[in-house]
């Protein structure tokens, strides 16, 4: 499981276990077809995948429904 934490107000989170990030493995942020299946890396962005020409149309729609309104519009 990958976790990501911040410092809130000062207070570092208590963390009960060892955390091992794995974002950085390649494998993990790839996209591929195999036959018929398409294989989706459990590392990769929401904006990677809505740029990958192998993501489905019906996808990349659910994909925009998640994401805040100025990362779909470009905004800041």
């Amino acid at each position: 499981m990958l976790w990501s934490f911040t410092k809130v107000e000062g207070v570092p989170p208590k963390i009960p276990k060892p955390i091992v990030f794995i974002n950085h493995l390649s494998e993990l942020k790839q996209v591929y077809q195999h036959h018929k299946d398409l294989h989706i890396g459990a590392c990769c962005t929401y904006s990677e995948l809505l740029e990958n020409p192998l993501i489905p149309f019906a996808l990349k729609n659910a994909i925009k429904q998640l994401l805040p309104r100025q990362l779909e519009t470009g905004e800041h």
